[in-house]
């Protein structure tokens, strides 16, 4: 009576491999979460730059005058008021003024840390508060 021997991996083969992609993932997952902040901070600035020029436009229409005239809007207020579509895609947008003046800020407040993304009508570029990757 003869034996086969069976081929296949020894245990040490399939160590190795474990170990190598552990490795592997040591070094994507870090990666991959702080794209995915920069991410987030683009989408922010980009609307957040849109808001300011649909400001511009409302003030040129509107007699000098910048929305919201008093108090403060959400997303929806701000996408209805300055023609826009915005998402909020895990931004919270809000923006107050009164008229003569205008702020609006994006904030995240999952994720690492709490980022805040501000604009208002002296600056076109918005700036960052907080965890800003």
């Amino acid at each position: 009576m003869t034996f086969q021997r069976l081929r296949g991996f020894t245990l040490t083969e399939l160590i190795v491999v474990v170990v190598v992609l552990g490795i592997m993932a040591g070094f994507a997952i870090p990666n991959y979460t702080k794209s995915i902040d920069r991410s987030y901070r683009k989408d922010g600035t980009v609307n957040l730059t849109a808001i300011y020029a649909a400001q511009q436009i409302y003030y040129n229409n509107n007699n000098g005058s910048y929305w919201p005239a008093s108090g403060s809007g959400d997303v929806s207020a701000i996408n209805s008021n300055l023609g826009l579509g915005i998402l909020s895609n895990n931004l919270t947008y809000s923006c107050s003024g009164d008229g003569a003046t205008f702020s609006c800020t994006a904030t995240r407040t999952t994720g690492p840390g709490t980022m805040t993304l501000t604009v208002t009508q002296a600056s076109a570029t918005p700036t960052c508060s907080g965890y800003c990757p």
